[in-house]
């Protein structure tokens, strides 16, 4: 039965092919019918029906269950041959009582090859299923030709027959327009589709070859400049369509369509004029004159909008007309005409409205273009560079000072408009009263000047000065001068933290244009990854503790402080990212920052005043005390790297935002 059904499958499919290639044709249906039916007849005779017709002996039996069972000594075998030809008595009788006893002892289970049955079951069933699924599934050919030759029942005019739809089928156009033909194919597939046409008072039909659509599946063909009436229709790989009429009328039609958009007032435009036009592609809010030049009086024009909505045209000459669409969003028109005699009709193609949404700015930091460390003394430059397609309106400089109260400097005000600005801005540090590990973090701030929908703003990235000490100082070793306590390592903390303030600061600024589900999975992130951040920043303080390094060095009581404000912070920030408050969330990350830089800018400064001195006792308990904290330092180094580098997703996403 499975090679049965293997060859049925595969026949059943040959036939279905070899009808196709002759086109499914009267004389094609027959011959794929017959011999399939003769080749699956043949092969359930030769594979199943002699089988079972075959008579097998009861010796051929005794000598199979021998073979599996050899314990038995052909005892079995003996008492069959001799059983059948002598009487039992004597010692035949004894044989066959003994063959008896011994087949109790047998063992059935030998004789089924479970692996061979199991495998004709799959090749049955994957047979079957490869059959429907690309009965189901298959190419178009084979559902279409699986019907016509072994369900004729069926009927062939459902949705999987070989038939071509054409557009627009029967249709009255206007003498000296033109006609788009579109054929779709259904049930089949082929690279050659020709429409044929016949022109009134004509018996020729021409052929003409039509050309796949750029964006979808059917053919195209564009007739110019119909003048007369004529017949159609399509044929491709065999099958013909129903055969439609296009009667050419001299009814009014449209000549021409000339467009004026008349721009926003915000925008500054001068009026555009487009002759010969019908498709519409402007700014929202923009009015578009049409002036319609027809080929004939007519008594009324009006718009049809596919919303449904209806815009009269007003009559200004024998044949023109005048109206206006005012474009608020996308879709499309069709210029509908009235005549006493023929009514109303639709005398255009549908003509798209395309309403271009007014984009944000775009702002950038063009200096620094990165994080800056200066001292409380400096002058730090900055330049803000904004931009819109239209007009800007305000452009601001928005700082805030240790993640305190967020302070905003006018670069621009919005008048004159300009499409383009560069603003600029000094931070005179001493000013602010900052000390060593205090930061300022800045970013730029621009609006469009769009008066309809509501002005549209963007910000740049965010930036930070970090302040450091006021002199560098070093440690005297044999080698030369060395500075101790700079680098990466001592800042792995404050670097983390500064990632994770500016993955919060995109979140806030992108928000409104992301998925739902995008912005609660980049909160989560962020919050696990500051409360990572929590943890390793707690676990540096409870070492120290465990050192008893507050009791050592006033120093180490005061970077122990720093980094307990610091994990406090953290901890704040992280429960408001895990309840989506971004905002909220901000000023802690920044809090907690100010603090970590403070830590650092003392542990660099209790390196230097180790390495300038040296001394035994309480001062090299300190000195293993520094030795620690450096080395829980470098260990987050290399943890934030590993980040970088990607092996931790969840914190990946968030340094990416950066």
């Amino acid at each position: 039965m499975a090679i049965l059904s293997a060859l049925a499958a595969g026949l059943l499919i040959l036939g279905v092919r070899g009808a196709d290639i002759f086109g499914f044709t009267p004389t094609a249906i027959w011959i794929a019918r017959l011999a399939t039916g003769c080749a699956i007849l043949y092969a359930a005779l030769r594979f199943v029906y002699f089988p079972l017709r075959r008579r097998i002996s009861d010796v051929q039996v005794a000598q199979f269950i021998e073979e599996r069972f050899p314990q038995l000594e052909d005892r079995l075998i003996t008492a069959v041959e001799y059983g059948e030809s002598a009487p039992r008595s004597g010692l035949i009788g004894l044989v066959t009582r003994d063959a008896l006893d011994q087949s109790d002892r047998i063992d059935f289970s030998l004789f089924e090859d479970r692996r061979k049955v199991l495998s004709y079951c799959a090749v049955t069933a994957l047979s079957t299923l490869a059959l429907v699924g690309l009965v189901l599934w298959g190419p178009p050919a084979l559902p279409y030709g699986f019907g016509r030759l072994y369900l004729p029942w069926e009927g062939t005019a459902g949705t999987a027959a070989m038939r071509i739809e054409v557009t627009p089928g029967e249709r009255e156009i206007n003498r000296g327009s033109d006609q788009q033909i579109l054929a779709r194919l259904v049930g089949f597939d082929t690279r050659e589709v020709a429409l044929y046409t016949q022109a009134e008072k004509s018996t020729a039909w021409v052929r003409l070859a039509m050309e796949p659509q750029s964006r979808g599946s059917g053919f195209l063909y564009l007739l110019v400049d119909v003048q007369s009436s004529l017949r159609y229709y399509v044929e491709a790989g065999g099958v013909r369509s129903q055969t439609y009429t296009l009667r050419v009328t001299d009814r009014p039609g449209v000549e021409r369509i000339d467009l004026t958009y008349n721009f926003p007032a915000y925008t500054r435009m001068d009026p555009q004029v487009v002759e010969n036009e019908g498709d519409i592609s402007a700014l929202k809010g923009t009015r578009v004159d049409l002036r319609l030049r027809l080929t004939r009086p007519a008594d009324s024009a009006r718009i049809l909008l596919q919303d449904g909505s209806k815009i009269s045209l007003s009559k200004v000459g024998e044949t023109d007309f005048t109206g206006s669409i005012a474009v608020k969003q996308s879709g499309s028109y069709v210029i509908e005409l009235a005549t006493a005699r023929e009514g109303s009709y639709p005398a255009t193609p549908e003509h798209p409205i395309d309403a271009i949404e007014d984009s944000a700015p775009r702002v950038s930091i063009t200096k620094p273009m990165r994080d800056l460390k200066a001292t409380n003394v400096e002058e730090v430059f900055t330049e803000v560079r904004a931009e819109d397609d239209i007009g800007l309106g305000k452009v601001e400089l928005c700082f805030s000072v240790n993640g305190g109260p967020e302070q905003t400097l006018a670069l621009h005000s919005g008048r004159p408009s300009l499409s383009r600005i560069t603003g600029t801005h000094t931070f005179f540090l001493e000013e602010f009263g900052l000390q060593p590990g205090d930061f300022i973090s800045y970013y730029g701030k621009a609006w469009d000047n769009d008066s309809l929908g509501g002005p549209k703003s963007s910000s740049s990235d965010m930036y930070f000065i970090q302040v450091r000490p006021f002199e560098q100082r070093y440690v005297q070793s044999q080698q030369g001068a060395v500075p101790r306590g700079e680098g990466a390592a001592g800042e792995a903390l404050s670097r983390q933290q500064k990632d994770i303030i500016a993955a919060t600061f995109k979140l806030i600024r992108d928000g409104g244009s992301m998925d739902a589900r995008e912005y609660a999975d980049g909160m989560k992130s962020l919050a696990l990854v500051q409360s990572r951040l929590q943890a390793q920043t707690q676990g540096v303080v409870e070492r120290m503790r465990r050192r008893d390094a507050v009791g050592v060095d006033d120093n180490f009581a005061r970077l122990s402080e720093y980094l307990t404000s610091a994990a406090g912070a953290m901890g704040s920030a992280a429960n408001r990212l895990g309840a989506q408050q971004a905002k909220d969330a901000l000023p802690d990350e920044q809090k907690a920052l100010q603090q970590l830089m403070r830590a650092e800018s003392l542990f660099r400064e209790i390196q230097i005043s180790f390495g300038a001195q040296s001394g035994r006792g309480s001062q090299a308990n300190a000195e293993d005390l520094a030795d620690l904290f450096e080395l829980e330092l470098n260990k987050l180094k290399n943890q934030y790297e590993t980040i970088q580098r990607g092996e931790v997703r969840m914190i990946r996403i968030s340094t990416d935002m950066r």
